[in-house]
């Protein structure tokens, strides 16, 4: 549980895309106290959507980056503290904040300037391809696993980098805040939307399945009254982070808030993932016309995980988990690897079956079953697509998200 007594006006949430636990966590615990993270899904704007609401995966209903946040509290809002996108990196964060706009068109200001108190949002490229990181081109994270997706040394080594680079992006961070002064008054929260494949389950890249290098990603709370550790009871979850940030910067409760409180609560001892993609949104990469004009089919998973592992299970049918196994392999950058390395069972397993455990977690498939169905009880929003140009598609194609 973290401290009580600290006294902040400001809060940097430094989100690295694609960042691991594995590769993260011991530099991270020499930074501040950190935590193993359940992500809300592995697919970006699904966890954010889930991070900045308090929402569970299943109830904001977020799904691609065909839909905005509307009708939801999300830390946007807050009426005391200037909320805005930091510009200090990359613009690794304008798809959500200016085109898909998940949370209304936000302000984008350099941390060097942001006017006290502020909420800086800083979505950084972490270990997100390329690797190391370079979005001069927006066709270079397709390239990159079009060029190297097949050396899962090269692979390793350039992510290794990419997260090396990541933490220089933080601790730049950090040295702004003492340049303004403002080190004491300002709490750093360092997290990932979601983890990344490098060979493991037939894969590279992310998405599926919901596997611990996607699901188990690392939170930590850097501040100079904090003590640096590495917590091992429990887990934190994505939707623990609004109800704690509201109490340390003095705001009530917002009501039905799922997650816990760590200022007051222990850690969770398991969390949800969620993974709800239309099949249809990748045919658009193909053939807009053809995604178009048949009917929506979507890849869904659910997964249960605690600190040790845990139980994932897919509720599409056969047809639609096929097609998103040959999509993947053969008309994504992302499959050269399987192709090349001769991945094929390993992958299709990992996609096409239905159900999978992972490590060795504490309870049974299913109990797995029972803790999604109780953790996400309540009402499903069914949100509409916002309309995308070509042009928009495209570049979500480039990226490595289509």
């Amino acid at each position: 549980m973290l401290q009580t007594d600290l006294e902040i006006n400001n809060v940097l949430i430094f989100v690295g895309d694609a960042v691991r636990l594995d590769k993260t966590e011991q530099r991270l615990a020499e930074r501040g106290l950190t935590m193993k993270t359940v992500a809300a899904s592995t697919h970006t704007p699904t966890s954010f959507a889930s991070m900045f609401s308090g929402k569970q995966p299943t109830a904001h209903g977020i799904y691609g980056f065909f839909q905005q946040l509307e009708d939801t509290n999300h830390i946007f809002d807050l009426p005391d503290h200037t909320v805005a996108f930091d510009e200090t990196g990359s613009n690794f964060h304008e798809w959500l904040r200016k085109d898909q706009q998940l949370f209304g068109l936000q302000e984008q200001t350099p941390l060097s300037e942001i006017e006290e108190p502020f909420v800086a949002v800083d979505r950084d490229i972490g270990g997100h391809a390329p690797y190391p990181p370079s979005l001069e081109d927006p066709k270079e994270g397709s390239r990159y696993f079009e060029r190297s997706g097949q050396n899962l040394d090269k692979l390793k080594s350039d992510y290794d980098a990419a997260i090396d680079e990541w933490f220089d992006q933080l601790d730049r961070r950090r040295d702004i805040l003492r340049d303004r002064g403002i080190e004491d008054d300002t709490l750093i929260i360092a997290t990932s939307d979601h983890g990344e494949f490098l060979g493991e389950h037939g894969q590279i890249g992310h998405d599926y399945p919901a596997a611990p290098e996607l699901v188990h990603v690392p939170t930590t709370f850097i501040h100079p009254d904090i003590e640096p550790e590495l917590e091992t009871e429990g887990v934190f979850r994505h939707i623990d982070l609004v109800p704690t940030l509201l109490d340390l910067l003095g705001y009530d409760q917002w009501p039905s808030l799922p997650g816990k409180n760590i200022l007051e609560e222990e850690l969770a001892e398991i969390g949800i993932c969620y993974y709800n993609r239309s099949v249809n949104d990748y045919l658009r990469r193909v053939s807009p016309i053809v995604a178009g004009g048949i009917p929506t089919m979507h890849y869904e998973i659910e997964a249960v995980y605690d600190q040790d592992g845990g139980h994932s299970f897919v509720r599409s049918n056969y047809l639609t988990r096929l097609l998103v196994y040959l999509f993947r392999i053969f008309a994504l950058p992302n499959g050269k690897y399987t192709r090349k390395n001769w991945k094929y069972s390993e992958s299709y397993r990992a996609i096409v079956n239905t159900k999978e455990t992972y490590g060795s977690p504490s309870f049974d498939a299913t109990e797995a079953e029972e803790l999604f169905d109780a953790e996400s009880a309540g009402e499903r929003i069914d949100r509409k697509n916002v309309e995308l140009s070509d042009e928009s598609v495209e570049h979500l194609s480039d990226l490595g998200y289509m």
